[in-house]
């Protein structure tokens, strides 16, 4: 969608856990709107012409060893900007980015990686999206309220005070399988870093894409009046 609203630029996916075969499995999945398994040979092949004609390089730790590395990160998206603008660079994910320097501690590793990666997106005047793992002791929360908050970050809030939103993601039915009204729901807790003013909204997960209709989603609705867990 930024590459749509962006013609003439181009977007970089560093997946560092990821390999490029089962990202462009799910990127046909969205080009073809259902997931791969149900795709025929035919709508396999125009959603791959239609990738192939988007202006997207994904680099893998597979193919790039050194994909994890933040100097690689950097000078890739540096030389690329120079062939042709930049609107959007995807790190999946933050947790496992490696510095070139000693860190005593983990979280002052990632703080000099989210250091850089911010001074990278001011540089090229582009988004970055990085993504985290922040899933810390959510067995203590409602159920129906688990999308992670800024605050979840196992490892440091450096991501959190670096970036000007914050998406925690969720899908409630894993904690609540026997709930049908959850089917196929994703929650998003949504955070504006500046005022930390946050809303949740959700949208539904089907046939291989998400949904471009979003709506309120409210927790306490999913519980009763003694505030029992009606799953």
């Amino acid at each position: 969608e930024i590459l749509k609203e962006n013609p003439g630029t181009q977007a970089l996916f560093f997946s560092i856990e990821m390999t490029k075969k089962n990202l462009y499995k799910r990127f046909i999945s969205l080009k073809a709107k259902k997931l791969d398994k149900f795709c025929t040979q035919e709508e396999r092949d125009q959603a791959a012409i239609e990738l192939k004609l988007t202006n997207l390089n994904v680099y893998d730790a597979k193919d790039d060893p050194n994909c994890a590395n933040i100097d690689f990160i950097r000078m890739t998206s540096l030389l690329e900007s120079k062939k042709m603008p930049v609107s959007a660079i995807l790190i999946d994910y933050l947790s496992i980015v490696r510095i070139n320097v000693t860190a005593e501690r983990d979280d002052l590793r990632i703080s000099e990686a989210m250091r850089l990666i911010v001074e990278l997106a001011v540089q090229l005047n582009c988004l970055i999206i990085v993504a985290v793992h922040a899933n810390r002791n959510p067995q203590n929360r409602n159920p129906f309220d688990r999308a992670p908050t800024q605050y979840d970050e196992s490892s440091s809030q450096a991501s959190f005070k670096s970036s000007s939103y914050w998406f925690g993601l969720d899908k409630p039915e894993r904690h609540n399988p026997n709930d049908k009204r959850l089917r196929d729901i994703f929650v998003i807790r949504a955070t504006k870093v500046r005022n930390e003013n946050s809303f949740y909204i959700n949208t539904y997960f089907q046939n291989g894409t998400f949904s471009d209709v979003y709506m309120p989603y409210d927790p306490s609705k999913f519980m009763n009046e003694s505030n029992n867990y009606t799953a």
